[in-house]
């Protein structure tokens, strides 16, 4: 991607949604018809999708946590995009 994650934009993909079974959080795609465990990391980035939040550096979050480092995100991001569940570009 090669892009900062604060010069990110995610949306999630349509017909996608985050559920807790458990102390799993699988990202269901009902296109698909697939659903993909996460870890918490990769459903707290899938939660800001479609909002102003992946606009701030991601490390500051409270909820990543301060060692969250900017090539992590990106590797998740990516991986986000490769599962089908959400959209990465660049951010206008």
């Amino acid at each position: 991607m090669a892009a900062t994650p604060d010069a990110l934009r995610a949306v999630c993909a349509q017909g996608t949604f985050l559920t807790r079974i458990g102390g799993e959080a699988p990202l269901v795609d009902e296109e698909r018809g697939s659903a993909d465990a996460v870890n918490c990391i990769a459903a707290r980035l899938w939660m800001l999708c479609d909002s102003e939040a992946l606009a701030k550096p991601l490390g500051r979050d409270d909820q990543l946590g301060s060692d969250t480092v900017p090539d992590d995100v990106e590797r998740t991001l990516v991986t986000l995009r490769e599962l089908g569940v959400v959209e990465v570009a660049a951010a206008a």
